[in-house]
Parts: structure tokens; sequence; C-alpha cells
């Protein structure tokens, strides 16, 4: 799996949340996470940091370690 598609599966991810629209998000997450960043993670434009990552998975009240792809079988022994 590369960049592009690991971004493409984080933004269907967020896609697939429901409850707040991406102004929402902005002024849940306190600004941290703008309308916009928020729009170019759902398109797979950006990649979220690490800390992006954690305020969604607080704000969504999920882990956010589900928000990334599962490693494909041939990913996995490539680092060995």
């Amino acid at each position: 799996m590369n960049k592009p598609d690991i971004m493409a599966a984080i933004g269907d991810q967020l896609r697939a949340l429901h409850g707040y629209s991406i102004v929402d998000v902005e002024t849940l997450t306190g600004g941290s996470i703008t309308a916009a960043r928020l729009g170019s993670y759902e398109r797979g434009y950006r990649c979220p940091t690490v800390w992006g990552l954690y305020e969604l998975g607080r704000l969504y009240d999920i882990d956010p370690s589900s928000l990334l792809p599962t490693p494909a079988a041939e990913d996995q022994g490539a680092g060995q």
C-alpha cells in the first residue's frame, strides 16, 4: 500500500463518520482541524498528523487507529 492509497483510505473512513459537518469539526476542535484541512483529508489530498488522528478519534469517540487502513498481506513482510 502506498501513501496515496493510505490517504484515500483515511478519507473514506472520515466520510463514513456521521454527526458533524466540517464546520462543526473546526469549532469542536478549537480550530486545530480546520474545515479546509478536514476536507483535504476526506478527499485524500492531505494526510493527517498523529495529533490530527488523535483529535478526530477523541471527537468521534473512536480509536484513532480505526481511521488507518489495515496493511495488506504483501505489505506485512516488507520490513523483514
